[in-house]
């Protein structure tokens, strides 16, 4: 039959099975052959449409479609801020996001979501200035 079928996209197969005699000659032994293919995996695109921006204390999302919700946990999973009913395309709001790792979570009103792992510390002005006669230092701390 040669029926080739993605058990990603479609994970049930059914067939129909003829009755066949006791002696193992009726036993097809290949009948099934599960082949792997080496496919580059594809980035969920639920997310597309979605950026999210955080720099010096201020976050700013925007999306292709009104957003519904946002919400943002700190690592031990404490609710630090939230957003309900934005229904905008853009939001913009002064956040202290403050030494440590955060995840923002958005949501569209058509229930498109958006996960993203932000770091909470961001360059000031005042580190910058610092560093302003010192090109390579700069580089450094950037880098770190």
């Amino acid at each position: 039959l040669n029926i080739k079928q993605d058990l990603v996209r479609n994970p049930v197969n059914t067939f129909t099975q003829r009755a066949s005699g006791l002696d193992k000659q009726s036993v097809d032994k290949n009948r099934f052959i599960l082949q792997l293919t080496n496919e580059t995996v594809r980035k969920n695109d639920a997310d597309e449409g979605i950026n999210i921006l955080y720099r010096s204390g201020i976050l700013k999302i925007t999306s292709d479609e009104n957003i519904g919700a946002i919400y943002i946990y700190d690592s031990q999973g404490r609710l630090v801020h939230s957003a309900h009913s934005v229904n905008f395309t853009e939001y913009t709001h002064r956040v202290s996001l403050r030494g440590g790792i955060f995840l923002i979570q958005v949501r569209t009103i058509s229930g498109k979501l958006k996960v993203e792992k932000i770091n909470g510390l961001s360059i000031t002005l005042s580190a910058l200035t610092r560093f302003s006669s010192y090109p390579t230092d700069m580089d450094n701390f950037i880098n770190k």
